[in-house]
């Protein structure tokens, strides 16, 4: 399984941050305007490429490099302005309620809350979201509980 597949997509990585949730994590997705290409002259080139890049903390886990994403801060490191945390199923499941899980069915992921107020067991469960990844899946719940005040910051 690739490991964009695990982590949260970039769109909802880039809402979570607009919400003001920590960007703190173990993947990141990174902006970069040029990408490193190694001509025959064994110099580096910058050339347009794809912007948004998966990293795993200074690794580029789609090329394989390593660079530095962090910068220094007055001794503190900090995460690059042009960096956003990818989430994964494990770091959303830290910040969740206990009462909202998620569940695959078919090929779906669905995020769903155990409504303590259901008067039977057919509406015990309320399905908020569903997503072709699990991670995508929390993220959406995360972002739901967040813009409806249900999970503070």
């Amino acid at each position: 399984m690739k490991i964009e597949s695990q982590v949260t997509n970039l769109e909802l990585s880039r809402k979570l941050k607009e919400l003001g949730v920590k960007q703190r994590s173990i993947f990141y997705w990174r902006y970069s305007e040029t990408k490193d290409v190694e001509d025959s002259c064994d110099s580096t080139k910058k050339i347009k490429g794809a912007p948004w890049e998966l990293w795993k903390g200074m690794t580029n886990l789609i090329q394989g490099r390593e660079r530095d994403i962090l910068n220094l801060d007055g001794g503190h490191i900090r995460i690059n302005h042009r960096s956003v945390s990818a989430f994964t199923v494990a770091e959303h499941g830290e910040e969740l309620p206990e009462d909202y899980f998620t569940y695959r069915k078919k090929k779906l992921w669905y995020g769903t809350l155990i409504d303590d107020k259901a008067r039977n067991c057919a509406n015990l469960f309320k399905v908020l979201n569903c997503d072709d990844t699990e991670a995508n899946a929390r993220a959406k719940m995360r972002i739901y509980l967040i813009e409806n005040e249900l999970l503070k910051l």
